[in-house]
């Protein structure tokens, strides 16, 4: 780990402004293709109001148009049934007269009401009005004159011209009527002509705005995957210095851990070798001394045995101290040996009921010693904190393992919020974990712990 090293100081800037102006732009085209959708709506509801203003129109004209020719055909109808009355007076053609006049004047009256309505000069209507009035009138008039019996003066009555007017103000309103039918043609074309245009370039708009949200949508989501490349890149960098950053603390904290058990060797060492030559020395001369002052003083004798007691308590010292820091009989009789002195020892210490089971195992001088270092830091807190009755320690080999195994029937304890202090567990796991072990923890509160050590046959000491 380099000093200069800032890996993990941040994560890269994200291209944010990127997918942001991706965003805005995808905004613009939904916002495009909504204006084109509601100019489209708008464009067909107006044009569906000029359709139908345009068709009233014309359907108007061609009923006044058609209102006109029925008043003509009634209108002849009735000259056919005077002409009819006068030559045989038969009551048939009477009757058909009275029909005719009936009809004829609904259809005036029909042609009034839509006078007002319609585009069409109402001078022309009016004057057709008026004169198909006057006609059926005159022709209403021979009639009665051919009733009461005068045929002469009815055959003279029905050669007026009121015809003649009636059927050129007729022909003048056909001719108007036509010629704006005509028209309403033209402008119905015209716009029908605009109005395709008109609908193709929204169309076309539309479709132009939903190209457009395509782009978008397919550039927003390139951006979106480039991002999430970039992350995931950033990510796999991130882990990568985080496993080799992990790795360098563990081959660290592995250094030291050896670093520290080398030292405890040598401290232990200089202490026999160094130390316990001296105590030896000073004892035996103590020895010497007393033989040779037998006949002292009594205080003389008793200041030599108060110092061979306290050489002895010296050496009683040195040798603890020396088991503390590396255990002896671990190096000259063996891990179950020294298990079962420590085993022993703690039991008479504690007073605890030990069960205990240990196969005889060959293994690594480096993994013998991280056994008897986890199950002593196991009897350390078994005797600190889990105020139990019995202790079982068992040790066996399984599927090409060694399972080590301490158990109490103690208070337990819930192992999710321990303390951050707490490094028992932590240094006893990183031991097995450079060993290619692992270990279990099993316990809860009121229930006891179990603590489990698996170690592969063929593990080595920690490289």
């Amino acid at each position: 780990m380099q000093p200069g090293d800032d890996t993990l100081n941040g994560p890269a800037p994200t291209p944010a402004p990127r997918r942001l102006r991706g965003t805005r732009s995808l905004r613009v085209a939904l916002v495009i293709a909504v204006t084109c959708a509601v100019a489209l709506l708008a464009l067909i509801n107006q044009s569906y109001q000029k359709f139908i203003d345009l068709n009233g129109e014309r359907i108007d004209i061609q009923a006044i148009r058609e209102s006109v020719d029925a008043v003509n055909n009634q209108l002849d109808i009735a000259e056919s049934a005077l002409r009819a009355i006068l030559l045989t007076d038969e009551p048939v053609y009477h009757q058909r007269f009275d029909r005719t006049e009936g009809h004829v004047r609904e259809l005036l009256a029909q042609l009034t009401a839509s006078a007002a309505h319609t585009p069409l000069d109402a001078g022309p209507l009016s004057a057709f009005g008026v004169d198909a009035r006057r006609r059926m009138t005159e022709l209403s008039r021979v009639v009665q004159l051919a009733r009461s019996g005068k045929p002469e003066a009815a055959l003279f009555a029905g050669t007026s011209e009121a015809a003649m007017e009636l059927r050129a103000s007729g022909e003048r309103i056909m001719a108007d009527a036509d010629a704006l039918i005509t028209d309403k043609n033209r402008d119905f074309a015209r716009f029908v002509n605009y109005f395709r245009l008109a609908f193709l370039a929204a169309v076309m708009a539309l479709l132009s705005g939903f190209v457009l949200y395509i782009q978008q949508r397919f550039r927003l989501r390139e951006a979106d995957l480039h991002e999430r490349q970039l992350l995931l890149a950033q990510r796999n960098e991130l882990e990568s210095e985080v496993r080799r950053r992990t790795h360098a603390l563990a081959m660290l904290a592995t250094y030291l851990q050896e670093a520290v058990e080398n030292e405890r060797a040598r401290l232990a060492r200089e202490l026999h070798d160094e130390l316990g030559a001296l105590m030896t020395a000073a004892k035996l001369d103590v020895a010497r001394l007393r033989s040779r002052l037998a006949g002292e003083p009594e205080q003389v004798r008793e200041r030599l045995e108060h110092l061979r007691d306290s050489l002895n308590q010296a050496i009683a010292l040195k040798r603890r101290i020396m088991e503390g820091l590396y255990p002896s009989a671990l190096r000259n009789l063996g891990l179950v040996p020294a298990l079962e002195i420590l085993l022993r020892e703690f039991a008479q210490a504690s007073g605890l009921q030990m069960q205990v089971q240990l196969q005889a195992v060959e293994l690594d001088p480096g993994v013998e010693l991280t056994i008897y270092r986890m199950v002593q830091e196991a009897l350390t807190n078994i005797g600190k904190y889990a105020r139990a009755g019995r202790v079982s320690v068992d040790m066996r080999v399984e599927a090409g393992r060694v399972r080590v195994g301490v158990c109490d029937d103690g208070v337990g304890f819930d192992p999710q919020p321990l303390a951050q202090g707490t490094h028992g567990l932590a240094g006893m796991r990183h031991r097995l974990l450079s060993c290619g072990g692992e270990l279990q923890l099993k316990t809860r509160p009121g229930a006891g712990c179990e603590l489990i050590a698996l170690i592969p046959l063929t593990a080595g000491a920690p490289a």
